[in-house]
């Protein structure tokens, strides 16, 4: 275990190891933490930008500089998606810097890529034909790279540990660079970009996990069985004191079976053991329509939103060239893409999100709120003996998440000049022509420029089910009262200023007041996930339904067939939290909330109805 990427290693090593129980006092301890080296560690270098608006061009015009210094590398991207582009950005700018060819040396890494593939671009980069590799959290550990001059870290990639790593990369055998390009979009960028020491000297994440939960408990206890068996007298040895209990539902299911006092299974089941996400071992062969032969293997859940009919799909061929395909069907486990000449076009996939609660997975948490007082909004301090108290109900339940994507956009990417003052009315408009802004005045920057073209309809829309923890939350009668009483001052308060309504403050007409609060605590939560708990946003997601004529309750859902733990750990933590989410808005600049501070991307809701005073509201009342 590192103390670097892991902030309680003497405690995970315990727990993974079984240690953690009592032990007999009479052994001496086995299990010893090594906690320093001595082997010798070239120094490094880490370099801190300040938040980018336009975080391609400028990775790539660094990335350029670095590569005509003779230097090799690493850039990590949080996503597939988002080091295609990167990539695509990298050879417009090396056509601008008249410097074509060049991105022939980088190369894009991801793990759906082939293993064949994969193994190409880690010999390349060792015999110096490929000089930088484009990757996602795939080379983040698990492979030697010594020979590493930099590391860049485009984004913050979620956790203290996860950084770590990457950073890692760089200066294993020699000196190294280590450059993190914040987004200027992402509240934890900005949070990081403003306390850079914390990327040194803070404490790694904690690493905490339900040794005990029942769905990773079958899941072992179905392998165990499929190779050895297991005695039947050995299993809350083995695996606890649920396990029997957990057996018996297996062996009701059909599953597990005992014979000669040993409980068996057969098939796979090691397929369906994961821990880093996703929604089940599906997966979807990418053929090329011309040769075929399979380009990559997808997860039917990431190929129903980036290879449906029509869809337009990009992956790098051996000699470093970006190939774009376009997908003619998605039938029967595979994906036939049509090479087609390279375009700016691009296709994002439209999607909705529903949910059914099954059975609830524990007993109902009333978390009381601290609010003031307002007409007709009876607190526990009041001397009526029939008070309600203010209170947040969280519920944790089993339940079924029903993912459909519908249709796709058809959208452009250019890459020109605009002006990108934020303030300014021209910001991201097209201005090719111009070499300073007419508005603004401003010199005009080359930048990623998009619009929407077209949007197409399925007939049949795709679909991906899975069971997983749900935590669910609702506002009580006092904490609505509360909400109401404060959207109906702040619109009266706008109104007789007698001036414009603010940018966002218009919702406070659209919406009722706890869809907008429980909408915005919701994200504010997703934003502040890593700075409480080891998880992000991209294991849990968020969204609200309506529950009667003017009730919404907030929904927490792992990411993961299963669970992951994610909502679970929200249920238990939800007040610190909350407090963290507090801060984080505040220390925003604006006013009514941004992609620094409340829109998340993949909001099952649009991200409508949100208003980040409102869900300053509910986070400041925990």
């Amino acid at each position: 275990m590192q103390q670097l990427t892991v902030g309680n290693p003497v405690k995970l090593a315990k727990l993974l190891s079984g240690r953690s129980r009592k032990r007999n006092i009479n052994k001496p301890e086995r299990l010893v933490w090594i906690n320093s080296s001595g082997a010798a560690i070239p120094e490094r270098q880490l370099i801190v930008t300040k938040p980018t608006h336009d975080a391609n061009s400028d990775v790539a015009r660094i990335i350029m500089f670095l590569l005509q210094q003779g230097q090799s590398g690493i850039c990590f991207g949080n996503g597939r998606q988002a080091i295609k582009n990167l990539w695509a950005t990298f050879k417009q700018e090396a056509v601008t810097q008249t410097n074509s060819g060049i991105e022939s040396q980088v190369a894009i890494f991801y793990g759906s890529l082939t293993s064949e593939r994969r193994m190409e671009i880690i010999n390349s980069l060792q015999s110096g034909t490929v000089k930088c590799i484009l990757s996602t959290s795939a080379l983040e550990a698990g492979i030697d790279l010594p020979q590493l001059d930099f590391a860049i870290i485009r984004g913050w990639p979620g956790s203290l540990q996860a950084f770590r790593q990457r950073a890692g990369r760089a200066g294993r055998a020699n000196s190294g660079l280590i450059v993190f390009i914040p987004i200027a979009q992402s509240p934890l960028d900005n949070y990081f970009a403003e306390r850079p020491e914390l990327l040194v000297s803070a404490e790694s994440e904690l690493v905490s996990f339900n040794a005990n939960y029942p769905i990773d408990i079958a899941k072992h206890l179905m392998c165990a069985a499929v190779e050895t068996g297991i005695p039947a007298n050995k299993l809350k040895h083995y695996f606890g004191k649920s396990a029997p209990q957990i057996a018996t539902a297996l062996i009701e299911q059909g599953v597990l079976h005992k014979s000669r006092d040993k409980l068996w299974a057969k098939g796979f089941p090691h397929k369906d053991v994961n821990f880093r996400g996703g929604t089940g071992s599906s997966t979807i062969q990418l053929v090329d329509a011309d040769t075929q032969e399979e380009i990559e293997l997808l997860s039917a859940e990431i190929a129903y939103r980036e290879v449906f009919p029509g869809a337009i799909y990009r992956t790098q061929n051996s000699d470093g060239c970006l190939v774009t395909y376009t997908s003619r069907s998605l039938l029967n486990g595979k994906a036939i893409l049509q090479n087609t000449p390279e375009t700016r076009l691009f296709t994002v996939a439209i999607s909705h999100t529903h949910t059914s609660l099954k059975q609830n997975l524990s007993l109902p948490q009333q978390i009381p709120l601290v609010i003031p007082e307002v007409e007709g909004n009876v607190q526990t301090n009041s001397t009526d003996s029939k008070a309600i108290p203010a209170q947040a109900i969280l519920e944790l339940v089993w339940g079924e998440i029903s993912q459909l994507v519908t249709g796709y956009q058809l959208l452009t990417r250019n890459y020109e000049l605009t002006c990108l003052n934020r303030k300014c009315v021209n910001y991201k408009e097209h201005l090719s022509k111009c070499t300073a802004c007419p508005v603004c005045g401003k010199r005009t920057r080359s930048a990623e420029l998009t619009s929407v073209l077209n949007e197409v309809n399925f007939e049949q829309p795709y679909e991906i089910k899975f069971a997983t923890p749900v935590l669910q939350i609702s506002l009580n009668s006092p904490v609505e009262c509360y909400l109401q009483h404060v959207v109906t001052a702040t619109r009266q308060e706008l109104l007789q200023s007698q001036q414009p309504i603010p940018p966002g403050y218009q919702q406070l007409w659209e919406y009722p007041a706890n869809l907008l609060a429980i909408h915005s605590f919701g994200h504010q939560i997703l934003a502040a996930l890593p700075l409480t708990i080891l998880a992000s946003a991209n294991d849990v997601n968020f969204l609200v339904e309506k529950r009667g004529a003017n009730d919404y309750a907030g929904l927490f859902y792992d990411l993961a067939e299963g669970g992951s733990g994610t909502s679970e750990a929200i249920f238990r933590s939800l007040p610190q939290l909350a407090h963290a989410a507090a801060e984080l808005a505040r220390s925003c600049s604006c006013s009514s909330g941004c992609p620094k501070c409340l829109i998340q991307p993949g909001c099952p809701d649009g991200n409508k109805a949100l208003l980040k005073q409102v869900g300053l509201l509910l986070c400041e009342a925990f």
